[in-house]
């Protein structure tokens, strides 16, 4: 989590849970290009509480500070991917927290198979 606060930091914006969690889900997508309704149901699955318009939200604060960038699709439809020169100077040294965050993940889902 402290790679995902200094990266806001320097992109000049405030810290903050929804910002940090979906951040993390950006790094750690499996794919390149998610939509914001990707990232909302990984947070839903994960049993985070952050609303679909606060993606959005987040997604377009990113996308303005150069964190991601956004490709749009007829229809409206957008995706969003890390920016690379973010995404490659970061990679190296997210790989272990990126597998942190995969098991932590499945652990949820376990969990809330098992209940």
């Amino acid at each position: 989590m402290a790679e995902e606060s200094q990266e806001l930091k320097d992109a000049g914006l405030k810290i903050t849970l929804p910002r940090i969690k979906i951040l993390q889900i950006l790094d750690s997508a499996e794919v390149h290009h998610v939509s914001a309704e990707d990232v909302y149901k990984i947070l839903l699955n994960n049993g985070e509480e952050i609303g679909l318009a606060t993606v959005y939200r987040v997604l377009t604060q990113f996308e303005q500070a150069g964190l991601v960038v956004r490709h749009n699709f007829e229809g409206g439809h957008s995706v969003f991917e890390m920016s690379s020169e973010k995404h490659h100077a970061a990679a190296g040294s997210r790989n272990l927290l990126t597998k942190r965050l995969r098991s932590a993940s499945r652990s949820s889902l376990i969990v809330l198979a098992s209940s």
